[in-house]
């Protein structure tokens, strides 16, 4: 049996040996092809993710590029690349144009001094350079040069920046024009407000001397006196005084300056009196014009409060004379409303006629009380016909306990014009009952 193996394999040596050493060179030929297709696969794809990344950085940097050129363009901020060596514009933004009135390519290229007031003695300059190189900022007000040569004032803001591998200086430029404008204006308004504030300060002050029963015309116009300098534009200068009917409050300095308005206080059409403002010496103000329109309206409107102030004295007055005068006369009076019929006054000799008390007349209608022969209205058309003032004999009929009584003699006057007015009825001594 292991003879006839050996036989074999010596026989297939013989027929096979030759064909083995090229099977094995083949196989160690296809083993490093596909080692080497492996390889040269990796590689290939290893290459075109480089490039698909590097088309990608390049499409991002580009987009960057794009979107800060957009942003500058846009934002409304002056901003200025320069060369920190030769001190060249090498990019503006058209904010920057604007401010400096130049075109972009007019401006490019050319020394950042141009454009910029020079402040120092070029100590300045060099220690921005050194401030940029060692990484900081600096933040300042400074002039720029428009091309028509004039002076505008900014807030520069200076940066280091990095371009391809270069140290730039980034500067940005707020214009403070506009700034300045509103802030002055903003002044005027806060100086125009405080004024307007101490001026309602004075009519609420006015307005509560007038009101309070307590103070005399006297002591009031000393109060408003006092009150009234306060008011003005230079109060540490002013001085006023207020006369009415003769006599005259004022502050303590006062003195008829040249520097002086003043406004009369008329009361139905009468002049009663005058409030005058006066600076003791020129005040420190602009144009021909030493106060100013509100404050003459101030004082105008005082004038005006005070004159009603007046009225309702003298009305309270003459009140005061109608009542007494009234209740000691001999005819029972009778005054109702035109427009309603209500009574509004009845004096004690018709209290007495009737036997009610005051309160009680007063709560009812005069057409309650009287018949009148075409009633109220006619009445009140024909006294109307004869204006205010005018008197005209009627005849009523008391209405009392569902009788009435005829009372052949009595008058009725008109008080007052309108559908305000009043009507006042007086009957005679002989005619009450």
């Amino acid at each position: 049996m292991g003879s006839d193996l050996f036989v074999l394999f010596d026989d297939f040596s013989r027929r096979y040996w030759p064909l083995l050493i090229p099977a094995v060179f083949l196989a160690a030929w296809l083993f490093h092809y596909f080692l080497f297709r492996q390889q040269l696969r990796l590689i290939l794809r290893r290459l075109r993710k480089h490039q698909v990344t590097g088309r990608k950085g390049r499409q991002q940097l580009q987009e960057s590029e794009e979107r800060l050129r957009t942003i500058l363009s846009a934002i409304q901020t002056g901003v200025a690349v320069v060369n920190p060596v030769s001190r060249m514009i090498e990019f503006v933004n058209p904010a920057a144009c604007k401010m400096i009135g130049l075109d972009k390519g007019k401006i490019i290229g050319r020394p950042i001094e141009e454009f910029e007031v020079k402040e120092g003695e070029g100590g300045e300059e060099l220690d921005e350079f050194r401030n940029i190189v060692s990484g900081g900022e600096n933040v300042r007000h400074r002039q720029l040069l428009r091309s028509t040569g004039e002076h505008f004032p900014v807030l520069e803001k200076v940066v280091p920046t990095t371009i391809n591998g270069s140290v730039f200086t980034l500067k940005t430029y707020l214009d403070l024009t506009d700034l300045a404008i509103t802030r002055n204006q903003v002044e005027r308004l806060h100086t125009n407000l405080t004024k307007r504030v101490q001026e309602l300060h004075c009519l609420f002050g006015v307005a509560g001397f007038l009101g309070d029963p307590s103070l005399t015309q006297s002591e009031v116009m000393a109060k408003i006196s006092q009150l009234l300098p306060l008011a003005m534009q230079f109060p540490h200068l002013a001085e006023a005084e207020v006369s009415v009917n003769g006599h005259g409050a004022s502050t303590e300095n006062y003195q008829a300056t040249p520097w002086r308005m003043g406004c009369d206080i008329e009361v139905a059409g009468e002049k009663r009196g005058a409030i005058e403002v006066s600076y003791l010496e020129h005040p420190p103000v602009d144009g021909e014009r030493v106060f100013s329109r509100e404050e003459q309206a101030l004082v105008e409107t005082v004038c005006s409060r005070l004159a009603r102030y007046l009225e309702g004295l003298e009305a309270a007055q003459d009140r005061a004379l109608f009542k007494g005068l009234m209740d000691h006369t001999s005819n029972a009076v009778f005054v109702f409303e035109r427009r309603t019929g209500a009574l509004s006054y009845v004096n004690v000799q018709a209290c007495h006629m009737l036997g009610m008390l005051r309160q009680e007349l007063l709560a009812r209608d005069f057409a309650r009380l009287f018949s009148l022969e075409g009633g109220i209205e006619a009445l009140s058309a024909h006294l109307e016909e004869e204006g205010v003032g005018s008197s005209k004999n009627i005849e009523l009929g008391l209405v009392h306990d569902d009788t009435m009584t005829f009372l052949p003699q009595s008058t009725c006057l008109l008080l007052g014009d309108g559908g305000d007015g009043k009507v006042a009825v007086l009957l005679d001594p002989p005619l009450c009952p």
